[in-house]
């Protein structure tokens, strides 16, 4: 059977005040159309449809659109949706029920972990698909007590599927988790104070395991793939390849993943220059429109650069500017001299590493005026 695995669509990201639905549209079309020309017997969709619990009606509507529209062009494609830590899952899947109906199976919760979607290929391949949200601490939990750590709760879930596995069937499981060993990028929301990886070994038995949480497409073990999200979503990613996974799966057998690639509508990417060579060169020119992050070779200390930038590179997103060099001033009270240790010459300090002499009288008087406001001899 053929697998068309994706994952961490995020829709209604906002990327440094810029909304990314225009993108989010452009990639999902992109994703309609791969379904048209190369028909696959299963789609997966492993997690972090949205990226936030209460998502903005507009990305909503951009997800009602699209399985409208797919159900259009593949009436009889069955469909696999789960719930990721940026979902809420019963929010997600309200209507579960009634969209199973329609082949478009949606897993929002853990009380479901244990019912399969069975599907029926066109060549009569039978499979089991067992469908695992992210579960949170305790979400495996009974009145009696239970497992209070994520890793647990996956693992609990896990055991309560091989129970109730069907002996000669293809067996494809879907999680959205973050697997030991997998490589991570900026833009995965980082969970503290708890046990967040799982051990990939835990998945064995499988003849496929759909990943998502990790935004780089990737492998864990030799049947569990991360595809990686829909779109860059961080500068750290702007080197990455993305798009979703073709994976051709068999019962007893290694699955066979290749990636199809998604263009993006503006690409993410990091440039570096001085102001000049941005402002007048040619250089840039072929990347003037896509999403960028500029670093400055020199800093620039007037003129407001970010405006100036942005008149020529409408979507610059961000911008480093290094307006004071930090490599010669000191780390630590240590290894301040002692005759130097109040705020004042810390001040003196500070403005001649910025300006590279000695601040003008005016804004010695408005710091003398500020730190007499706040106490006079404060340190």
């Amino acid at each position: 059977m053929r697998i068309l695995h994706t994952s961490d669509w995020h829709l209604g990201k906002v990327l440094h005040e810029r909304s990314l639905l225009d993108d989010q549209r452009h990639a999902l079309d992109q994703l309609a159309q791969l379904l048209v020309d190369d028909p696959h017997d299963l789609l997966v969709v492993a997690g972090d449809i949205f990226d936030r619990g209460i998502p903005p009606e507009s990305a909503v509507a951009l997800l009602g659109d699209w399985l409208n529209h797919v159900r259009g062009v593949a009436p009889e494609l069955p469909i696999v949706l789960i719930a990721g830590n940026h979902d809420n899952g019963v929010r997600l899947a309200w209507s579960q029920g009634l969209l199973a109906r329609s082949g478009v199976h949606i897993r929002g919760e853990a009380d479901r972990v244990e019912h399969p979607v069975r599907i029926t290929t066109a060549a009569g391949e039978k499979a089991e698909v067992w469908a695992i949200p992210f579960l949170w601490p305790g979400s495996m939990a009974s009145a009696d007590g239970g497992p209070t750590t994520q890793a647990a709760a996956l693992e609990a879930a896990v055991g309560k599927i091989r129970a109730r596995q069907s002996p000669g069937l293809t067996q494809v499981a879907v999680a959205h988790c973050f697997a030991q060993g997998g490589k991570v990028s900026d833009s995965e929301r980082t969970l503290i104070g708890q046990a967040t990886t799982v051990d990939g070994a835990l998945f064995g038995g499988f003849d496929y395991v759909a990943l998502g949480h990790l935004h780089r497409p990737q492998s864990v073990g030799t049947h569990a793939r991360y595809s990686g999200s829909l779109l860059q979503y961080s500068f750290s990613e702007s080197g990455d390849t993305k798009g979703v996974l073709s994976v051709d799966v068999r019962a007893g057998a290694l699955p066979l993943a290749t990636q199809k690639v998604i263009t993006p509508l503006r690409p993410l990417r990091t440039l570096s220059g001085t102001l000049d060579t941005l402002l007048r060169g040619d250089a840039f020119e072929a990347w003037r429109d896509d999403y960028l992050s500029i670093t400055l070779e020199e800093a620039v200390l007037a003129g407001q650069p970010m405006l100036r930038l942005r008149a020529r590179y409408p979507n610059l997103l961000q911008l480093n500017n290094p307006v004071v060099d930090v490599s010669g001033l000191p780390t630590s009270a240590a290894e301040r001299p002692r005759d130097r240790d109040d705020l004042g010459a810390d001040f003196v300090d500070f403005q001649q590493h910025l300006r590279g002499g000695v601040a003008p009288p005016d804004v010695l008087a408005a710091f003398t005026t500020l730190r007499a406001s706040l106490g006079g001899d404060a340190r």
